[in-house]
């Protein structure tokens, strides 16, 4: 298991910001964001969910309570298209309960 300081980091590169980029997206400092991929400081609960909102994931993907990055970035999409993709995401689960198959290890975020 990786730490969070480790995982803040392997996320920044991937989105390719600077800790000033994620530390101004987060409305803290660079030295801040320095200190949470060090592990020497962990972020409130306000900047956690900036966190998951900033990366697309989930607050339990951060803290590594959930393994698998599920989200779905709906921003964009009309009501319309939002209610178009809810309606799948239902017939998919009423599918897979009727075969049997257990997916309740993801996310339900639609």
């Amino acid at each position: 298991m990786s730490d969070f300081g480790e995982l803040l980091k392997r996320l920044r590169m991937n989105a390719n910001l600077t800790q000033k980029e994620l530390g101004d997206r987060l409305y803290v400092s660079k030295h801040m964001v320095s200190y949470y991929e060090h592990s020497l400081r962990y972020p409130s609960a306000d900047v956690l969910k900036r966190m998951a909102e900033v990366f697309n994931v989930s607050v339990d993907y951060l803290l590594e309570r959930e393994k698998k990055v599920q989200t779905l970035n709906l921003k964009g999409l009309s009501d319309k298209d939002i209610e178009f993709l809810q309606s799948v995401a239902v017939f998919l689960r009423e599918k897979n309960e009727e075969n049997g198959i257990n997916g309740s290890s993801g996310k339900n975020s639609i």
